[in-house]
C-alpha cells in the first residue's frame, strides 16, 4: 500500500466519523428540542384509553382508564363513573411515556367550564371534592372561575336544616376543584 492511500484512507475515516459525530450531535439536538416542547397534557393525551393513576394536590389517587385529556382537564374512568380532574390539581401521574400530536384548534383550548355545564345540563348528581371537603348534588350554573352547586340537604350541618329539606346552593372557585365524580 503506498503512503498516499493510506494517508487518504486516515483523512476519509476522519471526515466519516466527524459526520456521524455532527450527525448524532443534530440528532440529539432535535430529540432535546422536541422533548423541551412536551406539554404534561400532551404526554397524558398519549394514554388515553389507557390506565393510569393520578396522585392529586391532596396526596389522594385516582386510578383508572384516561378516557379524555384537554389543556385544562382530563375525564378518568373506573367502571361507570367518571371523574373530571382538573389539570391544576394534578401533583403527578404514572405510567407515562411518549407524546400525543397537538390536536390544535378548539379541541386543545376547550376550557373546564365546557364539560362541568354538560354536567349542568344533564342534571345529574355528582360528588364535588374541593381542598375544603366533599359535597353531594347537582351543578347549577357553571361561570368564568366558580361553579354553583345545589346541595343535597343531608350534607347541610344539621343546625341550618329547615324542616329537612334545606339545600343550599353553594358556591365553588374551581381553582380549589379536586374532582366531580359523575355516575
Amino acid at each position: 500500500m503506498r503512503w498516499e492511500e493510506v494517508l487518504f484512507g486516515d483523512l476519509e475515516s476522519q471526515f466519516d466519523d466527524a459526520a456521524r459525530s455532527r450527525v448524532d450531535d443534530t440528532v440529539l439536538d432535535l430529540a432535546e428540542a422536541e422533548t423541551s416542547r412536551a406539554m404534561f397534557t400532551d404526554r397524558l393525551r398519549a394514554r388515553c384509553g389507557q390506565r393510569l393513576t393520578l396522585r392529586l394536590v391532596d396526596g389522594s389517587d385516582i386510578r383508572g382508564t384516561l378516557l379524555d385529556a384537554a389543556e385544562q382537564w382530563l375525564v378518568m374512568g373506573r367502571g361507570l363513573r367518571r371523574a373530571l380532574v382538573p389539570v391544576a390539581a394534578v401533583a403527578s401521574a404514572w405510567p407515562l411515556h411518549g407524546v400525543a400530536p397537538d390536536p390544535g384548534g378548539v379541541e386543545r383550548r376547550v376550557r373546564i367550564g365546557h364539560p362541568l355545564r354538560a354536567l349542568a345540563r344533564e342534571g345529574e348528581v355528582v360528588v364535588v371534592r374541593t381542598a375544603g371537603g366533599e359535597h353531594r348534588g347537582w351543578i347549577v350554573r357553571v361561570g368564568h372561575d366558580h361553579l354553583d352547586l345545589h346541595v343535597y340537604a343531608a350534607t347541610a350541618p344539621e343546625d341550618e336544616k329547615d324542616d329537612g329539606d334545606w339545600a343550599p346552593v353553594m358556591t365553588v372557585p374551581l381553582q380549589h376543584l379536586l374532582t366531580v365524580w359523575s355516575g
